[in-house]
């Protein structure tokens, strides 16, 4: 009796490796039919899709309502979510509008200098990225990142596949809760890539809105401004002012917006200074001798005030010696003692000046 009780725990603990490598290797298909996709997700998921049964045992389980869960999915761009069973991990699959091109029609360096200049521009300190690839599946490529998140009392892995297909950014998530990705999850999730195919119709005619690409801060200055999807940050500017950025757009390689913000209030004899805040120096001190001065300074034969947001900008308009750029647009403002200066690569009318309207119009200033 012995013997045979030993030998069957033998096999229990040779079979139990094959067991727990394979656990997991049963996928389902799944269809998301606002955005013409099919997915195939391991078999031990409850997954959440925009047009399911709302009467569904898993609504009520997970404490949802009918409401709640189509305000998850429309806050936050979802259109699939899926829990693990025993609530260690989760899928998500976003989709929004997108000014860039395909991926596809992109070089691995060009993309991979998109993924640098997003980080550039992420305020969150405790998201750190492990590893930044690009996956190409034959119908796509994606810009894939490994990252982790490390919180004051939690540590969450997860890893982003985003890709834009037919005009639309794609990003499929996955998040290993209260723990670093494994070998196995990355696996996992390569081959859930993998099995995504597009109905190209269905996701061709969706008109679905394209988001703020992201927020620039200016720490030397406490300035922010949205940035359009289409714009990436040149990892490597130097800026000749006290703080500054490039933005280049990824359709032309030419076309940049250069922004730089320079202190003025160190300017200000001591004279000039009392009674007053930084605060108090903004646009209106200028001189029209000031401005005739700038303007001349920028190769500009006039000027204008033109009032974006919550700012008024004196805008002058010079021709350059570059036969690329022959045209320029400055816009310059003062606010809270600082100077702010965009510049634009052409003029009003040209195609992208409307996203350089909508950078200054969004310009914020934080104490």
């Amino acid at each position: 009796m012995l013997k045979r009780i030993l030998s069957f725990i033998l096999c229990v603990i040779l079979v139990l490796p094959i067991f727990a490598s394979t656990a997991y290797a049963k996928s389902l298909p799944y269809q998301i039919s606002e955005i013409g996709m099919s997915i195939e997700l391991p078999d031990h998921y409850d997954v959440y899709t925009r047009d399911m049964d709302m009467s569904s045992p898993l609504v009520v389980d997970y404490g949802y309502t009918e409401e709640s869960l189509m305000e998850e999915f429309t806050s936050y761009n979802k259109y699939l979510f899926a829990y693990s069973i025993d609530n260690t991990s989760e899928f998500e699959i976003s989709v929004t509008g997108s000014y860039y091109d395909d991926f596809s029609s992109y070089s691995d360096p060009m993309l991979i200098g998109i993924a640098a200049g997003r980080r550039l521009n992420s305020k969150d300190e405790e998201i750190e990225v492990v590893s930044t690839t690009i996956f190409d599946t034959g119908i796509t490529k994606y810009i894939c990142e490994q990252k982790i998140y490390s919180g004051e009392n939690s540590i969450m892995g997860f890893i982003e596949y985003n890709t834009t297909f037919l005009g639309k950014d794609i990003t499929i998530s996955f998040y290993r809760f209260h723990d670093d990705l494994r070998d196995a999850d990355l696996s996992m999730v390569e081959q859930v890539i993998n099995s995504v195919t597009i109905d190209t119709s269905v996701l061709t005619s969706l008109n679905l809105e394209t988001p703020w690409s992201f927020e620039y801060y200016d720490s030397v200055s406490g300035f922010s401004f949205l940035i359009p999807a289409g714009w990436f940050q040149e990892p490597d500017y130097n800026p000749s002012s006290e703080s500054g950025m490039r933005f280049n757009y990824v359709k032309e390689d030419d076309l940049c917006i250069i922004y730089t913000c320079d202190d003025a209030w160190g300017q200000l004899s001591s004279a000039d200074k009392v009674g007053k805040t930084r605060a108090d120096i903004d646009t209106s001190v200028f001189k029209s001798s000031d401005v005739c001065m700038m303007a001349s300074m920028s190769g500009a034969s006039d000027y204008d005030l033109v009032t974006y947001g919550n700012h008024d900008f004196y805008r002058f308009v010079s021709k350059s010696d570059s036969e690329i750029n022959p045209i320029l647009t400055f816009l310059l403002a003062l606010d809270h003692s600082y100077m702010v200066t965009f510049l634009f690569a052409g003029q009003e009318g040209d195609p992208m000046y409307s996203d350089f309207v909508r950078i200054v119009s969004s310009l914020e200033y934080y104490e």
